[in-house]
């Protein structure tokens, strides 16, 4: 679609996310908007290769490059808190260590096929405890 092509997601990519555009009207991020940029420094960071896109109005998709399968989702632009949603093929583990990650987590446990999911949610830099993270991030891709 050429009109989808010019849209700002799509040709600025990264740099609409981390800009102030694209929040629902009369709105704007009440979440800090180093988390968005600290986030992906970290994924980027990982000594595992992924792949970041950034070309949906709203969202940012991370795909493990060894697989092309969706690891995870990082939702921007809800006013109230960033979302990373973390796709897991795996069942939930320590459960306690995530919750000290994001202000609010959600587990949602699959009765099928392992299609496990955990939403963290952020509103300002302390909620991100990066070396918790990282470390949950590597066991998970490893």
């Amino acid at each position: 679609d050429p009109i989808e092509a010019m849209m700002p997601w799509k040709l600025n990519g990264e740099k609409w996310h981390l800009g102030n555009k694209g929040f629902p009207a009369g709105k704007k991020a009440l979440w800090d908007k180093q988390l968005l940029s600290r986030l992906l420094e970290l994924l980027r960071s990982s000594p595992f290769p992924i792949t970041i896109d950034c070309s949906n109005k709203d969202s940012i998709d991370i795909y493990r490059a060894k697989d092309k399968i969706l690891w995870m989702t990082v939702k921007m632009k809800i006013s109230e808190n960033l979302i990373l949603t973390i796709f897991l093929h795996s069942k939930i583990s320590e459960k306690s260590s995530w919750k000290k990650i994001g202000f609010k987590q959600d587990f949602e446990e699959a009765r099928t096929n392992n299609a496990n999911t955990i939403h963290l949610y952020f509103k300002d830099l302390a909620d991100l405890n990066l070396e918790i993270l990282n470390d949950h991030l590597n066991k998970l891709i490893a």
